[in-house]
Order: structure tokens, then sequence, then C-alpha cells
């Protein structure tokens, strides 16, 4: 189930990853020893991980406990990166530098002193790119070693990367080449530049003139992207191309604006002045509109689309024909978000209480709501819990006045199976990273 937060304005990160080196041994055959038949070695709780101010702190998500706090100095702006196959964390510590860290003990692998603007990682590759004067530079590394593998000198700046299979996909920002938007706004031309992952070399490019590219999304071999002509007058179009050659597979005329967001099951998810549309990804066939200028989509699996409304309501639609399968009304909501195949809705019900109301997606019925106080308006889910954060924030400061309170809930029924407390670390003068929560189990 792909998901979108609707707000992030926090002041914690958390990460939830699986780690896979943790597991290994239930994963390996048991060999007995005696006539009596061994006891399966219990599988290990994946691992929660979460960052103050000068470190990095892992949680058992079986019962909270400490499994071990690594000092990392300052923590950066930009979220971790986690590697579930080779079991490293990848923290910014700053804009100068990132830290590969051992998931299973918190041991420094590496580090990479670089001043840096954005991090992206597969498994086995982490890609980072350095701003310069007349561009910018990429480089990859590889997770488990940091070594050097290659990298590449643009005079464009990245915007967005995608990985499919061993292919990079960057989309570049050419701040010299500007094209109107419509309502009297310019922006530099984006292109797209597939790399082959492993050396760096280019496979192909999308560099037309007469384009102003506006999103892309990539599923199963094929990268789609929304463009317009540079021509304010000209209908904007939809693509989509093999992601290995660039070799160009469809290409359509829409008839408004349409900012693409997501490819999910074969069908691409976006909006427009019409609310949320969707197209086939075989031919680029409009599918449907949900009808409503101000429509938001919250997620999309392939058996439901979640839209939010303008007048407090949360529709599910069937994919392909976008029919209303149920709805429910979510006034006062503030914050919608699907983890693990749950609808979970956040309330600011009064002064300094949250609460939180799990959905079923099938029916939309609500399967349980728990309050908590101070709640910061960020989840994650793992091993059958729901991760919450909860921390005051000084009304004049801005920076945390109580310590850290992590609360895992059961997903089914909303007890809470633990809490945990972690020493108050950000302060009014540090800045805040945001929260970031992510399963790679």
């Amino acid at each position: 189930m792909a998901s979108r937060r609707v707000s992030c304005a926090l002041a914690l990160r958390l990460t939830l990853v699986g780690c896979g080196l943790l597991s290994l041994t239930a994963c390996s055959p048991l060999i007995p020893t005696t006539q009596h038949r061994s006891t399966p070695t219990p599988r290990p709780h994946p691992l929660t991980f979460v960052t103050t101010k000068d470190s990095l702190y892992a949680l058992d998500t079986g019962d909270g406990s400490v499994r071990w706090r690594a000092p990392v100095g300052t923590v950066g702006y930009y979220p971790a990166v986690a590697s579930s196959r080779a079991n490293i964390i990848l923290l910014p510590t700053s804009r100068q530098s990132f830290l590969a860290i051992r998931a299973a003990d918190g041991s420094t692998l590496w580090q990479r002193s670089y001043p840096y603007s954005y991090l992206a990682a597969t498994n086995d590759v982490v890609v980072f790119t350095t701003e310069q004067q007349t561009g910018s530079v990429l480089s990859a590394v590889r997770v488990a070693t940091g070594r050097q593998i290659w990298q590449m000198e643009t005079d464009s700046l990245p915007a967005r990367v995608l990985f499919d299979g061993d292919t990079m996909l960057v989309t570049m920002w050419d701040p010299d080449a500007l094209s109107c938007l419509g309502y009297g706004m310019s922006y530099g031309r984006l292109r797209i530049l597939a790399l082959n992952i492993l050396d760096g070399s280019v496979r192909w490019a999308a560099d037309n003139p007469q384009q102003q590219l506006w999103d892309m999304a990539a599923e199963n071999g094929t990268v789609y992207w929304s463009a317009q002509d540079e021509g304010c007058d000209h209908p904007h179009q939809l693509c989509a191309t093999d992601a290995a050659t660039g070799k160009l597979r469809w290409r359509v005329a829409t008839d408004q604006d349409f900012h693409l967001e997501q490819v999910v099951n074969g069908i691409l998810y976006g909006w427009s002045a019409t609310g949320v549309d969707a197209y086939r990804g075989k031919d680029g066939a409009l599918l449907w509109r949900s009808g409503r200028r101000r429509d938001g989509l919250i997620a999309a699996s392939a058996t439901r689309v979640l839209i939010a409304k303008p007048d407090g309501q949360v529709v599910a639609v069937d994919p392909p024909n976008g029919y209303v399968l149920w709805s429910l009304a979510v006034t006062g909501v503030r914050y919608l978000e699907v983890l693990d195949g749950t609808l979970y809705a956040t309330e600011h019900t009064i002064s300094n209480q949250w609460t939180i109301v799990a959905h079923e997606m099938t029916t939309g019925r609500v399967r349980w709501n728990v309050t908590l106080s101070y709640l910061y308006p960020s989840l994650a889910v793992a091993d059958g819990k729901l991760i919450a954060l909860q921390a005051e924030f000084g009304r004049c400061s801005g920076g945390l006045s109580s310590d850290v309170t992590l609360t895992a809930l059961g997903t089914t029924t909303g007890d809470t199976v633990w809490e945990r407390v972690l020493p108050k670390t950000i302060t009014s003068e540090t800045p805040t990273p945001t929260i970031h929560a992510r399963s790679l189990c």
C-alpha cells in the first residue's frame, strides 16, 4: 500500500527497519543434536530507530527496551535511509557528512564527509548529490563499504531520484531554461536522466527543449511522466517509456494539468483541476475523475483508492472504474495515513489531546480509537504494533519542553503494549528534523 503523508511539520525522526541480519537464525535449517526435537529459535523482533539531537537509539519493538544507543553528533535535516539487505542505517549528521551504522549493534562502519543536497539508496548503492555553482555532482558509493564506484558532473540540479531495477532515474532541473507554467509563473525546465546504477553510464535521456516536465513515477520497467509543451496554450501530455532503454511506449494529450503522484498495479494516479484522476498505464487512457477540485489522494493499492474530500469525507473507490465502495465522515481530523493496510485518522480533540482512530480498509469500519497526550501526528507500524511518539513543545521557544515518550499500540485492539521514555535532547536552539517513518520488513 503506497501512502502519502498529509502533513509533516514535526520535531523528531522515527525510522522503523526490519533487521534481516538478526533474523538469519530463524531462517536457517534446524539441526537436532539429540533424539528430542530441537526448540525453534524465536524470531527476533525488528528494531525501532529514533534519532534525537545527538544520538541514534535502537529499540526492540517487542518490549520497547533499548538495544543500543549510538552518539552520532548533530543529526542533519535529511531523513535516515535504511538498507534491509545490508542491515545498515545511513544517517546524515549534517549537510557535510553522513554515517553508515550497523543496525545490529550501532557501530559505525564508515563515514563520508561531502557537502550533499540529496540522498537516496537502494540495497547495494547509495547516491548523493553535491551542488556547485554551475550544476551538481552525482556520486555513488557501496552501502556495505562506503567505497565510491562512480561520479558524474552535470550542469543541472537533481530534483528527484527513482530506482527501477539497476536503472536510476533522475529528474534534473535546468535553471537556465525557463518555461511558463501559467498564472504569470515561470520555472526551470526539468528533464529525465537514466543511469546504470552500477557504473554511472547514461542509458538514455529525455531532454526535449519544447517540453516542461512535471512529475515522474516508475513501475515494472516503465517510467511515466507528465509534461507540457513550451507554449502555455499547448495541451499537456502524459508519456510512458521503457525504463532501461528510453523507448517511447505511448504518449497521450490531456485536456488539463495533470500532476502524476504514483503508479500502483498499472494505474497512474495524480491530481488536476478536477480532483484526483486515474489513467491506465497500458495505453494512457483516462479511467475516471473524482470530480472536485480540492480532492486529495491519500493512498492507493490494488483494491482501494482513498480520496479525501474538502467537505470532511473520506471515500474509498474501486481502482479500475472509480466506483465508490464506502465513505466516512472525518470532520475535525488533522492527519490521514495508511499503514500496513489500515487507515489511521488523527484528531486534535482538546488542548494537548490527540485521538488516533483506526479504520479497516475493506469497509471503513472503526476498529479502535485511542487518545494520547502531546502526540506528534507521525506514526509507523512494525511487528504488529503502531508506534506513536509523544513530546511537549514549548509554546514560545519552539523546542521540546518534555522528555520523548514512544508508545506502542497493538494494531488489532489499540491496547498499549509498552511505553519507553527517552531523555529530552532537542533544544530550541537546535534545528529539529522531521519524523521519518519507514518499514522495510
